[in-house]
């Protein structure tokens, strides 16, 4: 499984199923501002939801090594990271992040682009 420490607080990894339940609470905590840009993030948004990107991003990382990544801070889920819109034959992706309102402003997503 990857998993790849950036420092002291930071981790990235792959989702686990075991993960969808977390997942699920923390879009629920920041749906409305995620609604403005995620159009995933609906109302109704629920385990399933969460174990259907689960496997999808399990599935591509597999296959070709899509990347959509867990982000830890001290073991704990606060957002997610991924490569999107891949073209590995130009070596071409964006990158696409959410994090917990509540971790916003630490330089997180700074660190984690930047490694």
């Amino acid at each position: 499984m990857f998993s790849f420490r950036i420092d002291d607080n930071l981790t990235l990894r792959l989702p686990e199923k075991s993960d969808a339940e977390i997942v699920t609470a923390t879009v629920h905590c920041n749906l409305l501002r995620l609604q403005e840009w995620m159009p995933w993030a609906i109302d109704d948004y629920a385990d399933e939801h969460a174990l259907e990107w689960i496997k999808r991003s399990r599935d591509g990382y597999a296959e070709d090594g899509q990347f959509n990544s867990l982000i830890l801070f001290d073991g704990r889920f606060i957002g997610s990271i991924g490569f999107h819109d891949l073209d590995l034959k130009n070596k071409h992706a964006t990158i696409g992040y959410w994090i917990d309102q509540e971790y916003e402003g630490r330089g997180i997503i700074t660190g984690v682009v930047g490694n």
